[in-house]
C-alpha cells in the first residue's frame, strides 16, 4: 500500500529533474559544460520539469545556475549537512540571507 506521504513524494520526483553535482561543478571551468546545463534545464523546461542543481557550493555557481534558467539549487553553498535539531535555526539563517540578498534561486533541502 502507498501512504499519502509516499504517494506525494512519488508525484513530486515525477515532476523534478536533479542535475548531478558532477555537471554543476564542470560549468565555471569548462564553457562546454555550461553549455550542457543550459541544454539540460531547457529540456526539462519543455516538460514543465521543475530543475533541481545539485552540489551548489559558491555564489558564482548560483549565479551561473541563475543565468541558465534553473528553478532550484541545493548545495554547501547555504550549509553542510546538519542534524535534525539543529534545522530549523539552519533555516532561520538561510532565509534572513536570502531576503538580504538578490538571490533568485531558491535552495531545496
Amino acid at each position: 500500500m502507498i501512504t499519502a506521504t509516499k504517494k506525494e513524494k512519488i508525484i513530486a520526483a515525477l515532476r523534478t529533474l536533479k542535475i548531478d553535482r558532477s555537471f554543476v561543478v564542470r560549468m565555471l571551468d569548462d564553457p562546454g559544460g555550461a553549455v550542457l546545463v543550459k541544454a539540460i534545464v531547457d529540456l526539462a523546461h519543455e516538460f514543465n520539469l521543475i530543475v533541481v542543481a545539485e552540489g551548489v557550493e559558491q555564489p558564482e555557481m548560483l549565479e551561473q545556475l541563475q543565468a541558465l534558467g534553473c528553478d532550484v539549487a541545493q548545495g554547501f553553498h547555504w550549509s553542510e549537512p546538519v542534524p535534525a535539531n539543529e534545522v530549523q535555526e539552519v533555516l532561520e539563517r538561510v532565509c534572513v540571507a536570502r531576503s538580504d540578498s538578490a538571490s533568485r534561486v531558491p535552495s531545496a533541502t
